[in-house]
């Protein structure tokens, strides 16, 4: 009898070590073309058999999906349940919420999934505009894909394990003359606001920018950035 509860346990551990989290890994984000299109019609706009995975969403040509649920993740393999929104040729929204399947080539350059096949055409291209550092939290500030997606990632210890991620940030201009710059602003939920001002003329001395952060247009915090 003793044996069911250890049996039981090693089950709960399996399960634990394969719960995946709520975010397509990355192994998978990237951009792919289905088989039949080139890579160079994708970067053309020459195509519509074309995936975008990134972070927790896929989006194609009047096709796209959402997270919903990760049923779970091997290496190669990831299933999931999605909730996805086509849009027809009379611009008809259709709703579904399929589970599938996605499988990876043992090089990773192959992907299988929806009943197609797609290549692989590279990682979505980010770099750093901003980066502010603190005694304890660091921030950055970084532009992805054609450079007007921003994403505010926040991270203690390590930006792989980032305390805070932002996507969906917007980018303006302010001040004139010497002391024009730019600001980057990220919204959440809940009246949630964060804001990204760097170098410009500020009321403060040898600082890199300011980061502030409102709730409900309140002020919450304000970090100087070296």
């Amino acid at each position: 009898m003793k044996k069911l509860p250890i049996l039981l346990s090693l089950l709960c551990l399996v399960n634990t070590v394969y719960a995946a989290p709520q975010a397509i890994p990355h192994e998978f984000h990237g951009k792919w073309v289905q088989a039949g299109a080139s890579c160079d019609e994708y970067e053309n706009g020459e195509t519509v058999r074309w995936w975008d995975i990134d972070g927790d969403k896929i989006a194609q040509y009047r096709f796209g999906c959402h997270l919903d649920k990760v049923v779970f993740v091997k290496p190669r393999q990831f299933r999931a349940k999605w909730r996805c929104d086509e849009t027809d040729d009379d611009g008809e929204t259709q709703k579904s919420t399929p589970t599938e399947t996605f499988t990876l080539s043992r090089d990773g350059k192959r992907l299988t999934a929806f009943k197609q096949n797609y290549r692989f055409c590279g990682k979505h291209e980010s770099k750093d505009v901003f980066v502010c550092r603190g005694d304890k939290i660091n921030i950055a500030v970084s532009s992805y894909g054609n450079g007007k997606d921003y994403r505010y990632t926040a991270w203690t210890k390590s930006r792989a394990q980032p305390d805070l991620f932002l996507k969906n940030g917007t980018a303006d201009i302010d001040g004139i003359g010497a002391c024009l710059h730019t600001v980057y602003t990220f919204t959440r939920p809940n009246g949630w606001q964060y804001e990204v001002r760097e170098g410009g003329c500020t009321a403060y001395d040898n600082v890199k920018g300011v980061v502030t952060v409102k709730r409900n247009d309140k002020l919450v915090s304000e970090r100087l950035c070296q």
